[in-house]
């Protein structure tokens, strides 16, 4: 019980924050999932209620906003990790220079857990270290595969 009040909890601030940013707005909302402002805010409240925001309305909502917080909780609490399907894309000009951007997310990974921040948060900054040493891949590959065509003679594109 305690783990889905957290997860109207933070489905309810994504939604907040979506509207607050202008991602959405409210009447957007009640329309894509037919429902009363009263019904919305029942079914969004974190606290016991006799309404509760359904499934199907609920990933609408995450799709609407764009927010994958709730996921990675739901991911996180059941063991998983949750990672996009988009390829990592370095953003150093070189492989040296992109192996060297990972200390600090893995610095910061190492002090979230030495502070001992919520499992959410540090879950968190392990997906970005994940992502600096995936990058490190991208651009190892990238530069493997440019090496190797100029070994057989090709020229690098």
């Amino acid at each position: 019980m305690a783990q889905m009040m957290k997860l109207v909890a933070l489905l309810h601030e994504s939604v907040e924050s979506a509207i607050k940013d202008g991602r959405t707005t409210k009447e957007e909302l009640l329309v894509l999932l037919d429902k009363a402002p009263s019904t919305l805010n029942n079914e969004l409240n974190p606290f016991p209620t006799p309404n509760k925001l359904g499934l199907e309305d609920a990933w609408k909502l995450i799709q609407k906003i764009s927010d994958t917080s709730v996921l990675a909780h739901m991911a996180t609490a059941l063991g998983f990790l949750l990672r996009s399907n988009d390829e990592a894309c370095p953003d150093q000009p070189t492989l040296p220079e992109e192996m060297l951007d990972d200390v600090p997310a893995l610095a910061a990974y190492h002090q979230a857990m030495r502070d001992e921040l919520p499992t959410e948060q540090v879950h968190a900054k392990l997906q970005a270290h994940i992502r600096e040493c995936e990058q490190d891949f991208v651009a190892y590959r990238t530069e493997h595969e440019r090496r190797t065509k100029v070994k057989r003679g090709r020229p690098a594109a």
